[in-house]
């Protein structure tokens, strides 16, 4: 919690979540981080399946957030739709807590001094198979898979079932096979098989031409 407190604010981008100030009362830690209006998983709950325009409003935020993130050796973990929220400043990436800081080394964070190794890090759904192994030795295309299992979750109002996912048998979830293929390929079970942030970004362009 304190070193989220900390690292938090060293964090600077229009899609990555603002810490504003953190301390201690009473014995309690805090931190204090920019207002947000709502997660994407509320927004979800309360207006069900969003279009495929609306959706790569929000992934295209998402994107560029990650690509800060990643060019800082930043991993965010545990992308999902609870874990982005729309502010003030547009939809922006939340909850750095479980984040792989550049600085912590395998020694560190398998020894129980930040986290134990048998401690699940990351929401099960949004999990790639790697991270699933192994939480601790990971690589950015941990959170492309998070982010293919959460744009079909925008679509769709409900993660697939990563058995389906697996079996590569998960229901298309739009009429729009380039965004049903690039969701396919984001969702990979090889790590090394997934698009990076950066192709990801020219096929939404090529999507945005052909469908709006």
């Amino acid at each position: 919690f304190k070193n989220e407190a900390l690292r938090g604010r060293e964090l600077d981008h229009p899609h990555v979540v603002q810490y504003l100030d953190a301390g201690e009362h009473a014995k309690v830690s805090y931190i204090v981080m920019e207002l947000g209006i709502r997660s994407v998983r509320h927004l979800l709950d309360s207006s069900g399946p969003l279009s495929l325009g609306k959706s790569i409003e929000i992934i295209g935020a998402c994107i560029e957030g990650l690509k800060y993130l990643h060019a800082r050796n930043l991993i965010h973990r545990d992308i999902k739709p609870a874990n982005i929220l729309e502010t003030q400043r547009g939809y922006v990436v939340g909850d750095v807590g479980i984040m792989r800081w550049e600085d912590f080394g395998s020694g560190f964070t398998s020894a129980g001094t930040l986290t134990k190794s048998s401690v699940q890090l990351g929401s099960w759904y949004y999990m790639s198979p790697e991270q699933c192994d192994d939480a601790h030795d990971i690589t950015p295309a941990v959170d492309i898979y998070a982010l293919g299992i959460t744009w079909y979750e925008l679509l769709t109002s409900r993660a697939p079932d990563p058995r389906a996912v697996v079996a590569r048998k998960m229901k298309p979830p739009t009429s729009n096979s380039l965004a049903n293929e690039l969701i396919l390929s984001m969702t990979n079970y090889e790590a090394s098989d997934r698009p990076s942030l950066q192709e990801i970004s020219d096929r939404i362009r090529l999507i945005k031409i052909e469908s709006f």
